[in-house]
């Protein structure tokens, strides 16, 4: 089986998933390059595929099976491989939330539709498949704690919960880096952030900030984060208390938690989790999922 995904900053992962060869749709396009790929995309749309890499365009040659990310400029690419590999196994994987269902109109009846969210799940009639990990990354040397809680990410409709985190951590006089882009494409390139910086970043910190959109039901990569790098996690999900790996020592729950309780939550020490939890959400077994 093969992963593939839109560049670099989606499939930040490709050095660890050792058993699972991953490839880009799209080559290393420079500004200019990608901006004229949107215009195509946007007013004209037929052979777009002069814009595909050749080894996306070839990777139906030596595999039955693909896992193809969701973005606005992949869901043309799956339908371009479907066509041109009748029996290729496409699965188009949303680990995203639907805010918009036109994209599952666009995509070709023989395609697969996963999701890592159980509300999509059943409102859309997709297959359920949950976030995923790497206990490779869990082994990555430690770093000196500089501050109690980190958040990284787009704004993305969250700044008000964003905001309230923050003066939350602030009001219980605790430290946190709080790294957030706007929703211009600008700023996020301009902030972001290479997935190992980020690693080392969150081994600096005590805790994980995890802020949702009131509308997404499934967990995010930050939960995942937490229980393989062994940190604690605040978080406004407030179904995350329905999920086996939870444990009110490691995770704190906004709007539900005690708010002057915060300091002795982030003091005080983890829990261990059941190592088959954590097994549960490694990448291979998340890929092992896609064929039960």
């Amino acid at each position: 089986m093969k992963i593939i995904a839109l560049n670099k900053q989606v499939l930040f992962f490709e050095n660890y998933s050792r058993h699972c060869d991953t490839l880009f749709i799209y080559p290393d396009y420079s500004r200019l390059s990608k901006l004229l790929r949107r215009i195509h995309y946007r007013y004209f749309k037929k052979k777009f595929d002069i814009w595909y890499a050749n080894k996306f365009k070839t990777c139906g040659k030596d595999t039955d099976s693909i896992i193809i990310f969701d973005s606005f400029l992949t869901v043309p690419a799956a339908n371009y491989i479907k066509k041109r590999y009748p029996d290729l196994r496409v699965i188009y994987w949303f680990w995203n939330h639907i805010y918009d269902d036109s994209v599952i109109k666009k995509l070709s009846p023989d395609i697969e539709l996963w999701s890592y969210d159980p509300e999509d799940c059943k409102k859309y009639n997709l297959r359920f498949n949950t976030q995923f990990y790497f206990k490779d990354l869990s082994t990555l040397s430690d770093s000196p704690i500089k501050q109690d809680f980190l958040f990284v990410g787009a704004e993305k409709g969250r700044g008000m919960y964003i905001n309230q985190c923050a003066q939350l951590i602030e009001d219980a006089g605790l430290s946190k880096e709080f790294i957030v882009s706007d929703n211009t494409r600008k700023d996020r390139i301009k902030k972001w952030i290479p997935y190992d910086d980020l690693i080392c970043k969150i081994q600096q910190s005590k805790c994980i900030v995890d802020i949702v959109p009131d509308a997404q039901k499934g967990l995010t990569l930050r939960p995942m984060e937490a229980i393989f790098l062994k940190k604690k996690l605040i978080t406004n999900f407030r179904n995350i208390k329905t999920e086996k790996f939870y444990n009110p020592s490691n995770i704190f729950v906004i709007g539900e938690d005690n708010p002057e309780e915060l300091e002795s939550f982030i003091n005080s020490p983890m829990k261990e989790i059941d190592s088959s939890l954590i097994e549960y959400y490694e990448f291979n077994n998340w890929i092992n999922r896609f064929n039960n």
